[in-house]
């Protein structure tokens, strides 16, 4: 059980080593020392390093040689002489033969996560109208958080993704577990995939992996996806879970960075893929647009295009603008006739209004490039008003029509609208946030001097993360 290190937080097992942003570690079989911090995850004698800069690190480990990046390092040092690596700024493949197993019992488990994540970075924010509900420091760029009961207890766990790859899962303010993948977590979801009666936890990665965890967080299967033309990187950037062919099982939705949409069944066995041209999606949606009864998937990209797919992969329609960025949409029944419209968010300083086949019906004009976009009647008279963020400092309340019902000047570029219920909206800026109820009433605001990473709401609650890993949950 001896062993030393500087790491931000550890865990230890038999078999595995994780540790965060760590300089040194060293126990009787594995020892080593960096010129910089890195984060490293070992189980079984393979694993992965990552680094947020070039670092040297010195390694004297008992085995006999280790592999990074499939080059095979082997221990030419002799008198017990430590082994110089340079790895450069990324991810790292690490592997050590023989594979070493710490002198921990089997079922004991070493963790400083819990004690560290309390300790509060200084910095400095101001609420009005919020209620501070949880405030923890996880001293890594959080990138996103989802919270739910997993395990159906009647307490929510948070999950929350970290920019170094790592899931953290915490419950009564402590990090019960967690789970380590090879790149940072752009998306979290949660489903009874297999309708076993319990969640499952789906993760979309930038090493260009979905991960499926069973509710206590060991890995059930993983997908990897493809690269794409032009040297595009399959990285998953959102996911759906539905039951889109009305098998009774749910079907996992996943768009990537390759131009790519995959259909998964529940075992991780893809239906189908779809190559939605071209680049990066911005959204993705799951809905049945044209009320026929069967689902539609409907992608946007920034690169010109809206891809809208039957649930079998076959493209039903596309529609070009004519600015490459579609930054976001909504599907409603903007105008209450009993169709829906997909409302999109351009990079042509527009709100662009479809029908449900894809044909313009309007085309509304803003001062300044609108970055997000939702539909919803807040102010109760019966009719759906369109809430546009944009780059101008402005929030938009508009009529479905086009027409300004008001507009509140930010002073920074507004980034994300979020709908907190059935009367109020969120207006998100770079370092912060104002409440507005559907008159435009200011009912709460939130300021800090970190960058927000992430926002999102759930029954009420906003959850906050930023970029110097402050998590927040806030209720008015």
């Amino acid at each position: 059980d001896n062993f030393e290190t500087d790491a931000m937080a550890y865990y230890l097992s038999a078999r595995e080593i994780t540790l965060i942003n760590a300089t040194f570690f060293k126990t009787d079989i594995f020892e080593f020392k960096s010129d910089k911090p890195i984060s490293l995850s070992i189980r079984d004698g393979s694993g992965i390093i990552s680094a947020t800069t070039d670092v040297n690190i010195y390694f004297s480990p008992k085995s006999e040689k280790i592999i990074i990046n499939k080059r095979i390092l082997e221990k030419s040092y002799k008198n017990n002489k430590t082994l110089l690596i340079n790895i450069k700024k990324g991810y790292h493949k690490i592997r050590v033969s023989p594979s070493f197993q710490l002198k921990i019992r089997e079922e004991q488990i070493l963790s400083k996560f819990a004690k560290k994540i309390s300790l509060k970075k200084k910095s400095r924010t101001s609420q009005k109208g919020l209620k501070e509900v949880l405030n923890l420091n996880l001293r890594q760029a959080i990138t996103v958080v989802h919270i739910l009961d997993l395990d159906l207890d009647g307490k929510n766990e948070i999950l929350v993704g970290l920019a170094d790859g790592t899931l953290l899962f915490i419950k009564d303010k402590e990090v019960i577990r967690h789970y380590k993948t090879g790149g940072k977590i752009n998306v979290i979801k949660a489903a009874d995939i297999d309708c076993d009666g319990t969640y499952e936890v789906i993760l979309g990665c930038q090493d260009r992996h979905l991960y499926v965890l069973n509710n206590e967080g060991d890995l059930k299967w993983r997908f990897r996806c493809p690269k794409g033309h032009l040297g595009s990187v399959g990285y998953v950037k959102y996911i759906e879970v539905v039951d889109i062919n009305k098998d009774g099982k749910k079907e996992i939705i996943l768009a990537t960075g390759a131009w790519k949409i995959h259909a998964l069944n529940f075992k991780g066995e893809q239906i189908w893929e779809y190559e939605a041209y071209a680049w990066n999606p911005t959204f993705l949606h799951v809905n049945d647009v044209d009320s026929d009864g069967l689902m539609e998937i409907i992608e946007g990209n920034d690169y010109f295009f809206v891809h809208v797919v039957d649930h079998k992969g076959n493209l039903k329609w596309k529609y070009r603008t004519r600015r490459p960025v579609i930054h976001s949409s909504t599907i409603e029944d903007l105008d209450n006739d009993g169709q829906k419209e997909l409302v999109l968010a351009v990079s042509d300083n527009c709100i662009h209004v479809l029908n449900d086949n894809g044909r313009l019906k309007t085309k509304i004009v803003l001062g300044g490039e609108p970055t997000d976009v939702k539909v919803s009647d807040l102010n109760g008279d019966g009719e759906k008003e369109i809430y546009v963020s944009s780059d101008n400092y402005y929030f938009y309340c508009l009529t479905h029509t086009g027409e300004v019902i008001w507009v509140k000047d930010m002073n920074d570029i507004v980034e994300k609208v979020l709908l907190l219920d059935k009367r109020n909206v969120i207006a998100c800026t770079p370092h912060g946030f104002k409440l507005f109820d559907g008159k435009g009433k200011e009912r709460a605001c939130y300021a800090t001097t970190e960058r927000l990473s992430y926002v999102t709401t759930n029954n009420r609650r906003i959850l906050v993360g930023t970029c110097e890993g402050t998590l927040k949950i806030l209720t008015m």
